[in-house]
């Protein structure tokens, strides 16, 4: 199996290599452009699609002449052998001087997917398979009150509908729902580069109250904790502690989830779902060669039901390898291809455009 991975990786990191724009140092060394677009076909795997394939176009903005650093718009389209259906849109835009900041996302996905019921524990229940259609908005604002420090929020609605319940029998709550949220945050962002950060920190604490159709509202608390050191000979080393936590009854969608490519890689998302999960995931990054460089992944992690629960003993952990390989010199965006091992036999490969955090 672990054979068979790398040589997805080599022929994934081959395919996109031939696919790059053949001028791409005339793009990196132009001066005049505001904006740029990378267009690139996608083709990888991961634990929840299996092989997908699709088209992934990354924006970058720098549309100010003073230290406003570079904003970011994200398209993806991507079919998978699981039969999934995904598209998105994400974006990380700063106004002028940074005075204000607006991020978001909007998603609608035809997906397949297993389920595993809600467990703290490795889950030892029958998973089942189910189908849903997914809709997803989420629009946030936020005013820098002083230097790095953003005050604001915003507004999302997630939905999930017609769930096939033939197949979910025996979980009675997985059926169609959806929430409507109020999302409230503080955060300190003194980041050098959102899609490649090489130095800096990123602190937030985000509150998120939910409306749900015939049952009382519920509350989500994040404290997301960054910290980023470049080093002699342009060795980077980050951080990353993460955790969400759940007070009241949430859709069976909005417990939280340890897995995938932005959390914790190397776990199917979904496998391990429950009230509160704390998360600490380190990478080293080895200094640039030929536009290239290899990263080490380690990572802890718990999920659990209630604060009472916590165990070390329950933890989960993740390591793995990466590659790294720059795209665009002035803006250092980069293609990203990491190979993640997690307890209990997990695994997962990724590809993605910039870091994972």
């Amino acid at each position: 199996m672990y054979l068979s991975k790398i040589s997805l990786f080599v022929l994934s990191f081959g395919i996109i290599n031939k696919i790059l724009p053949p001028k791409l140092s005339d793009i990196n060394n132009s001066t005049d452009k505001k904006y740029k677009f990378i267009v690139v076909p996608k083709f990888g795997y991961s634990p929840e699609t299996n092989f997908y394939f699709g088209l992934i176009s990354l924006g970058t903005f720098h549309l100010y002449s003073n230290h406003t650093r570079t904003s970011n718009l994200k398209l993806e389209i991507d079919y998978t052998l699981n039969k999934q259906f995904i598209t998105g849109v994400e974006w990380n835009y700063f106004f002028n001087n940074e005075q204000w900041f607006t991020t978001g996302q909007l998603s609608y996905n035809k997906y397949p997917d297993i389920y595993y019921g809600l467990s703290s524990a490795i889950p030892d229940q029958k998973e089942v398979s189910f189908l849903s259609y997914r809709q997803l908005i989420n629009i946030e604002l936020y005013k820098n009150i002083n230097r790095k420090f953003f005050v604001g929020g915003g507004w999302k609605y997630e939905n999930y509908y017609n769930i096939d319940s033939n197949l979910v029998k025996a979980y009675t709550e997985l059926i169609d729902s959806y929430n409507i949220s109020l999302v409230s945050a503080v955060y300190y962002d003194s980041r050098d580069n959102i899609l490649n950060t090489t130095n800096g920190q990123f602190l937030s604490l985000k509150l998120r109250y939910n409306w749900v159709p015939d049952r009382s509202p519920y509350l989500n608390t994040e404290l997301d904790i960054r910290k980023y050191y470049r080093v002699d000979n342009d060795i980077i080393f980050t951080s990353r502690f993460y955790s969400r936590f759940t007070f009241g009854i949430p859709n069976f969608y909005d417990y939280s989830v340890l897995g995938g490519d932005k959390y914790v890689r190397g776990f199917f998302y979904g496998k391990f779902r429950d009230k509160h999960l704390s998360t600490l995931q380190l990478e080293g990054r080895t200094p640039e060669l030929y536009r290239c460089r290899l990263a080490l992944i380690l990572g802890v992690s718990n999920i659990y039901s209630s604060f009472d629960s916590f165990s070390i003993d329950n933890s989960l952990f993740n390591y793995g390898l990466g590659f790294r390989f720059l795209i665009d010199r002035k803006e250092k965006v980069n293609i990203r291809f990491d190979y993640v091992l997690g307890s209990a036999n997990n695994d997962g490969f990724y590809i993605g455009f910039g870091e994972s955090f």
